[in-house]
């Protein structure tokens, strides 16, 4: 416990020392997300559906965080990216919601894999699509390249895998397909990488 406490003092400290260089809009940004991360435990308590809490506080806050801090503002663009992250988010966190069924179930923890219940396959595909349609229309509004297409079309095949992963919903498998999204992350992030140079 001891432990614990001083690297949650160590690491908050740290955070404020990035923080205070920021613009003021970013500051601002940052005090919303430390009361969302102090709420957060109490929402699987509380709440049916943590995961879209979860969504916001770590999915999809930074990106807004990124955009101020780097143009002092939020364009369009930033709400887009946030909107494909949030869906992206929650839909892998459901499918880890998936592997710990069971185990919420018994200690009282709510889930967005229990309040959905048989649907929880259906949901997740539709949050998958509307990922990728949301990340298309972004490459279409920055005029991308190619390449960012190309890693798109991975992605939709690892979510394709998932969803085969996923289908007997199966803990072991939930979490190789949850831990797959380590993957998808890595060709988001080389799609914008290669798809915006030049």
């Amino acid at each position: 416990m001891k432990a614990a406490v001083l690297i949650v003092i160590v690491l908050t400290l740290l955070a404020l020392l990035v923080v205070s260089q920021l613009n003021r809009l970013s500051i601002e940004l940052a005090g919303i997300a430390v009361g969302m991360i102090a709420l957060y435990p109490f929402t699987k308590r509380y709440i049916e559906w943590p995961q879209l809490f979860l969504g916001i506080v770590f999915g999809a806050w930074s990106i807004l965080m990124a955009f101020a801090a780097e143009t002092g503002k939020i364009p369009a663009i930033a709400w887009l990216l946030f909107l494909a992250a949030y869906g992206w988010c929650v839909a892998y966190d459901t499918i880890y919601a998936m592997v710990d069924r069971e185990d919420d179930k018994r200690v009282g923890i709510k889930s967005s894999a229990l309040a959905l219940g048989r649907h929880d396959v259906v949901f997740i595909a539709a949050l998958e699509c509307g990922f990728v349609l949301l990340l298309s229309i972004i490459g279409l509004c920055l005029k991308v390249h190619l390449a960012y297409y190309m890693m798109l079309a991975l992605v939709v095949s690892l979510l394709i895998y998932q969803h085969y992963l996923i289908k007997d919903r199966k803990p072991e498998a939930c979490f190789k397909a949850f831990l797959n999204n380590a993957w998808i992350g890595g060709l988001v992030f080389l799609g914008f990488f290669f798809g915006l140079r030049g």
